[in-house]
């Protein structure tokens, strides 16, 4: 495993979500741009304001044919309400905030 990337950031939920439409700096930013459709859906505008720690990383796992892209956002300081929701792209509750990961396999797959 091979950290590529790694960052903490103090910033707004709306700050957070506007970086993940942006697609975080992504070469390819699908994923994060599917992640902040589904925190629209979770995070109410009146919270959007409110001033979180955003811990991220990026690494890869495997080589060759294998290899596997992760990244995972971990928010502390808000923890979002997913009742009534159907589907929301891996966020992971946890005690002091979430966590948003995906797993990017090669794009031949």
């Amino acid at each position: 495993m091979r950290t590529l990337a790694a960052e903490n950031r103090e910033m707004t939920l709306g700050e957070f979500i506007a970086e993940m439409h942006r697609g975080w700096g992504f070469v390819r930013p699908y994923n994060p741009r599917q992640i902040a459709k589904d925190l629209d859906k979770i995070i109410p505008a009146e919270d959007r304001g409110k001033l979180v720690q955003v811990n991220f990383s990026h690494w890869m796992d495997g080589w060759g044919p294998g290899v596997r892209y992760l990244s995972r956002w971990q928010v502390v300081g808000y923890i979002p309400s997913l009742e009534g929701i159907d589907y929301v792209h891996k966020i992971i509750l946890k005690e002091d905030g979430f966590v948003v990961t995906n797993e990017i396999k090669p794009f031949w797959r």
